[in-house]
Formats: structure tokens, C-alpha cells, sequence
């Protein structure tokens, strides 16, 4: 699996990270994750990370830029969390696929769930062709592509069929959870994956 890098926004033979910058993004994404994109206000932003907006025009030019660059270290922070929870779940790709469905189920779960920012972003920003559509997609593309590669690797028949089986429950899982509209979402999300998997 392959993680994308942060975007480097310096220049120069020696590029280091840019603190204000990264401060301003994980500021955003908070913000973003917890009120919606349209609720919360660039100066909110800015008075929540304590930077000026010249500081903020200065790396993105508009507030989208910032709702990419902030999807796109959510992005980074999940896709890290998927790999150490497939790592954790053994060796066997069978175990990996219920396991990865499991973890999804016990963030889903967790009291500190607000939800998806993907799906609130696409719900946000509904044309397809917007960036921050297409950034919310190309997570979910990405996940995808994980759930095909590890049931290709456990000889599943029709490895593109299992992926997007178990992406409907992961999907579903977060959607249902967000609503307040499961019980008992663990056992429900591995039940569902078991039978997926033992199916194909």
C-alpha cells in the first residue's frame, strides 16, 4: 500500500517542513471534521491556529485550497491508521479483510466519532468535478484499491467484487453510525464482513 507524501510547500535544496503552514492545516481539519466546511469561517480558522491571514493567503489562495490541504492530512492520518490496523490484524489476508472492517467498526463506534469528513465533504460539495469532491473520492478510491489488493492476496475469486462488497459495509457503517442508527456496530460490520469474505 502506498501512502501519498505531505505536500512540500518550500523551496530550495534543503526543504524542511513548514510549521506555521502545517499548524494551519491540522487547525483547518479539526475545525472542518467537527462543524462542516460552509459552517466554519476562515477567520474562525485563523483564530483557532492564532496565525494572520497573510499567513493563510500566503500557502492557499483560497479557503478550498485550505479544505483540499486539510482533507489531504486526514487522508494521511487514516491511511496511516488503516496500515498499522491491518498490520495488527496478522499475517492471514482473510484475517486483514475482517480485521480492517473491524477497525472501521471500532472508530465508527468510539464516542469521539463525528462522522466522516469524505462523506461530509461530498454531501458539501456535490459536483463531481470540484477539487474537493475529487479529493473525498480519491480517498475512497484509494481504500478500495487496499480491500482489492488484500483479497486478491487471500485467492478470493473476483477480487474487485469482494473490495467494493466491503466497501458498501464500511461505507455503510460510518453513514449509519453518523445518524446515531446502530447498536452494536461491531458485531454487525464483522458478521457482515465474515460473510462477505467466507462468500467469495
Amino acid at each position: 500500500m502506498t501512502r501519498r507524501d505531505p505536500v512540500d510547500t518550500t523551496t530550495g535544496p534543503a526543504r524542511r517542513p513548514a510549521p506555521r503552514r502545517d499548524h494551519l492545516v491540522a487547525t483547518a481539519a479539526r475545525l472542518f471534521c467537527r462543524n462542516g466546511f460552509h459552517a466554519t469561517g476562515i477567520d474562525r480558522v485563523l483564530d483557532e491556529a492564532g496565525v494572520a491571514k497573510m499567513t493563510l493567503y500566503k500557502h492557499f489562495p483560497s479557503k478550498d485550497d485550505l479544505i483540499v490541504a486539510s482533507l489531504g492530512a486526514v487522508a494521511d492520518e487514516s491511511r496511516a491508521a488503516v496500515d498499522a490496523a491491518i498490520d495488527a490484524a496478522g499475517r492471514s489476508p482473510r484475517r486483514r479483510l475482517v480485521g480492517l472492517v473491524d477497525w472501521y467498526a471500532g472508530q465508527a463506534s468510539s464516542a469521539r466519532f463525528e462522522g466522516c469528513p469524505f462523506h461530509r465533504a461530498t454531501a458539501e460539495f456535490s459536483d463531481p468535478s470540484h477539487p474537493i469532491h475529487g479529493a473525498a473520492r480519491e480517498q475512497k478510491l484509494w481504500l478500495r484499491g487496499v480491500l482489492e489488493g488484500l483479497a486478491r492476496g487471500a485467492g478470493l475469486r473476483r477480487p474487485a467484487q469482494v473490495a467494493e462488497q466491503l466497501l458498501v459495509v464500511i461505507e455503510g457503517l460510518l453513514a449509519a453510525a453518523a445518524a446515531g442508527a446502530l447498536d452494536d456496530a461491531p458485531r454487525t460490520a464483522r458478521a457482515l464482513a465474515r460473510a462477505v469474505v467466507d462468500g467469495a
